[in-house]
């Protein structure tokens, strides 16, 4: 069973995809989603993907948003009338369709939408705790492969450059906005990019070594049966962008990761794709033991 820290309900990941780009009422939903139940599943939203409406045969005369509830195979001994009434609670007042299969939301829309919601639940033996939320960064040291880091004006890289600061020098961190940190260093403030801070709160590995990452997924159900599959040991992590990033147990020092990668790649055993990193971004280890 795969629950997260501190919730023994299992985890279904709810994926949502839609007719109609930007669809401010996907993000609604997946808002709305976060924490609910589902057949004594806690609900957690994965991520928003958009057919080609123009192109895509399942948005073709849609004139109501609505939600398929597909099942893991190991879950579709639930009953309709289960979906139906504990779907309620999330989406609204519901009317029942002939397909059961399909809940129509109440209320019509001007727009044709359609929503496919994917439940896709971990099963297994044994229980696994995660905890899928990034670490308050407070502090950390630059760590970029040119030697050295700018701090900027703005959160922004086209923003002029306040200093220039070199590997290794501590900063202080003093908020994060989306993929930048706001850094006290002495008596300098500013900006810096989240790939060029090691981060002290984050568990990405010993500072002067290099991971050597073979693949990213969007969500953790994916990242964690990659790992799972893989016939090399593999481990995944949290990233600050909100994706999980799937790299080689270990950590190398920079000429030995460089030497795995090319090896590697050679033979086959990791994609073409694969790249040797600091791991910045790391922020949390998730998968696994």
């Amino acid at each position: 069973m795969f629950a997260l820290a501190g919730d023994k309900r299992e985890v279904a990941w709810v994926y949502i995809n839609s007719c109609s780009h930007p669809n401010p009422m996907a993000e609604e939903l997946r808002q709305r989603i976060e924490g609910q139940s589902f057949s004594g599943m806690r609900l957690v939203p994965a991520q928003i993907g958009y057919f080609d409406a123009s192109g895509a045969p399942e948005c073709s005369g849609v004139n109501k948003m609505k939600f398929y509830s597909r099942l893991a195979p190991s879950r579709r001994n639930y009953a309709y009338q289960t979906a139906e009434s504990e779907l309620t609670a999330i989406v609204g007042p519901v009317d029942r369709n002939q397909d059961p299969q399909t809940i129509t939301l109440g209320r019509p829309d001007d727009d044709n939408y359609r929503f496919d919601i994917w439940l896709t639940s971990l099963g297994g033996g044994g229980t696994q705790s995660v905890q899928l939320s990034l670490p308050d960064p407070r502090s950390g040291r630059v760590r970029r492969p040119q030697g050295a880091a700018p701090i900027k004006a703005l959160p922004e890289g086209k923003s002029a450059t306040i200093a220039n600061v070199r590997n290794g020098t501590p900063v202080s961190i003093l908020e994060k906005k989306e993929r930048w940190y706001r850094v006290r260093q002495g008596d300098r403030m500013g900006y810096m990019h989240d790939t060029w801070v090691y981060v002290d709160q984050y568990e990405s590995g010993p500072f002067g070594e290099r991971h050597i990452q073979v693949k990213s997924f969007d969500n953790f159900a994916d990242a964690q049966s990659y790992v799972q599959a893989s016939q090399i040991p593999l481990s995944a992590y949290l990233a600050t962008n909100g994706w999980f990033a799937v790299t080689l147990n270990d950590t190398y020092d920079q000429q030995m990761a460089s030497k795995l990668v090319k090896v590697m790649k050679e033979n086959g055993t990791i994609p073409d794709d694969a790249y040797m990193t600091y791991g910045n971004t790391y922020a949390r280890k998730v998968c696994c033991q």
